[in-house]
């Protein structure tokens, strides 16, 4: 099971309409039922069609195509890969090539906004759903989330249509939109956007719940997305209660269910920091912690790691020795991926370049200049690294026009085993981390 963070959707992918990281995820290769009657639309097969596919597929046995797009695209389980379509939902393989269409439940009840819904969460039981719906006087947008569940038949697997259900509605002064955290069969854990903040939702009780049962009126700030490892739905977040006493300011985590949050690093005014981190796999690594009070220049750059599995929380690069190695280059972002982090400056003094420098993800030694890549980064006049993941960096490049606008235009991925810089075109596997 897998989604992207919410950390990577709002430190990386801000610039593109805040959709998911995060989040992240979404950083790493790796985010009630009645009755079983069955509607399917659209079901013309492709090549063979595949529907068949009983048996899960594990990495060892996935082509470079699968295990590319599984790594990229977020709404993928063991099997297929889900995308909206047409009022749909399409089920294609982990080629992307189209299997079968199937109706979205609710959404034929009419009432809803031009955007329809959008999926939020996949894995191998379930699919969750927001249905973007028109409602009052004023046409207010109001967010309701669904679930559909999937079985297996003899067509393969399916959408269990009359099984779907409405779990929770938000109103619009409430949030902007929905992002699915973690899902399991006990609980829901979402994340909402302006105003940005988590709610748990017990699915046993149907009923929205507080994330810390001692202190139930508390509000808390998403900072990153949920671990995906053996301690999937631990996020990392900051608290919004006014009331010192009860929460300090600080980085807290929680473990979706667990009715509690842990008070893991001192950060003062957090909520208005340029928190900045990556999930992989058990860890999640964050750094850009304001360390006192009134002072807004008072940043510690440390890299710090948070293990999922141990609870342990560790400095797992010094600022101080990042620094001996980049110099005063100014700090822009957080990635990991296989066994290692990469870390983006930005080169002010050289003609505005981003550059990227990495190092061992088990103990933070070994620092080196990623140059291949850093030299086509610095080919161009303009350019957006977009993330780093599946052994690859993507980013988008342009040069500048006659009046001296940057027109970006073209995505890029770089390869690292290989080294090879690859223009994408539109029906490259690569483009799904676009989706």
């Amino acid at each position: 099971m897998k989604n992207k963070s919410r950390l990577y959707r709002v430190s990386v992918a801000a610039a593109l309409a805040a959709v998911c990281i995060g989040i992240t995820a979404c950083g790493g290769e790796v985010v009630g039922r009645n009755s079983n009657s069955i509607e399917v639309v659209s079901g013309a097969a492709v090549s063979g069609s595949g529907i068949s596919q009983k048996k899960d597929k594990s990495p060892e046995s996935m082509n470079d195509t699968e295990r590319l797009i599984s790594a990229l695209y977020p709404h993928t389980n063991s099997r297929f890969l889900y995308k909206e379509k047409m009022g749909k939902i399409e089920q294609r393989d982990l080629e992307g090539k189209v299997i079968q269409s199937f109706p979205v439940p609710g959404l034929d009840t009419g009432g809803t906004y031009d955007k329809d819904f959008e999926i939020k969460w996949v894995s191998d039981s379930e699919i969750l759903y927001v249905l973007y719906r028109e409602r009052g006087p004023e046409d207010d947008i109001v967010l309701e989330l669904w679930c559909v569940p999937l079985k297996d038949s003899k067509e393969g697997e399916v959408l269990n249509l009359a099984g779907a259900e409405k779990l929770l509605e938000e109103q619009p002064e409430a949030a902007y939109d929905i992002f699915v955290e973690y899902a399991n069969s006990q609980c829901v854990l979402y994340s909402t956007y302006e105003p940005a903040y988590y709610v748990e939702y017990d699915r046993r009780e149907k009923k929205k719940v507080p994330l810390d049962s001692s202190h139930p009126n508390a509000k808390w700030y998403p900072l990153s997305g949920s671990i995906t490892g053996e301690a999937a739905g631990k996020t990392v977040m900051c608290s919004l209660e006014r009331s010192k006493e009860q929460y300090p300011e600080g980085i807290y985590v929680h473990e979706a269910g667990s009715g509690k949050v842990e008070r893991i690093n001192e950060c003062y005014g957090s909520r208005w920091t340029q928190f900045h981190g990556t999930v992989s796999d058990n860890s999640i690594l964050y750094t850009e912690l304001l360390q006192e009070p009134q002072v807004l220049g008072k940043v510690s750059y440390d890299i710090w790691c948070y293990d999922g599995e141990t609870g342990k929380n560790k400095i797992l690069l010094p600022e101080k020795e990042w620094r001996e190695f980049a110099g005063s280059l100014e700090f822009q972002q957080l990635w990991a991926d296989g066994d290692r982090l990469y870390i983006e400056v930005f080169d002010e003094k050289n003609g505005d370049k981003f550059t990227i420098f990495s190092c061992s993800l088990a103990d933070g030694k070994g620092l080196r200049w990623e140059e291949e890549l850093n030299r086509y980064l610095h080919s161009y006049d303009d350019v957006y690294i977009i993330g780093i993941e599946a052994g690859r960096c993507f980013y988008e490049a342009g040069d500048y026009d006659k009046d001296g606008v940057a027109v970006i235009e073209d995505r890029y991925c770089y390869r690292f085993s290989s080294g090879e810089n690859k223009k994408i075109e539109k029906n490259d596997a690569e483009n799904w981390f676009w989706y």
